[in-house]
């Protein structure tokens, strides 16, 4: 619950830089790592399309950690790919046989949503 105030609180907080910036820097690298830390993301240039490698290089089926079809593109329209596929995500996870638990998912976007503040910041002041 914590983290989820602390995001709601980042999200109002920060109108020296824009949400649509920061979440168009925001990359799923913790969010397809759950339980892992080896698994690699590629999205297609549509933004639609995504696709979750493990290191051997095999393709990650599980329901925890898969690539997704996304309806917004995550870095031509953050704010959409927020509300309409991040947040779903964060609230039910993948699928039904999705068995990670919220707070994981929270922790993993945090973590993304870090990442993103510090690019964005490092891009805008160049």
């Amino acid at each position: 619950m914590l983290k989820t105030t602390l995001i709601l609180i980042s999200f109002l907080l920060t109108p020296f830089l824009p949400q649509d910036v920061i979440l168009s820097n925001t990359y799923e690298t913790h969010q397809h790592n759950i339980g892992t830390n080896d698994n690699v993301v590629y999205l297609h240039q549509d933004g639609h399309q995504e696709a979750v490698y493990n290191s051997s290089g095999n393709l990650v089926a599980d329901s925890v950690n898969e690539g997704s079809y996304n309806l917004c593109h995550p870095i031509k329209e953050s704010l959409c790919h927020f509300r309409e596929d991040t947040l779903p995500w964060i609230i039910w996870g993948n699928s039904p046989e999705d068995t990670s638990k919220m707070a994981q998912r929270i922790d993993a976007f945090w973590k993304d949503y870090q990442h993103g503040v510090i690019k964005s910041i490092f891009r805008v002041n160049k």
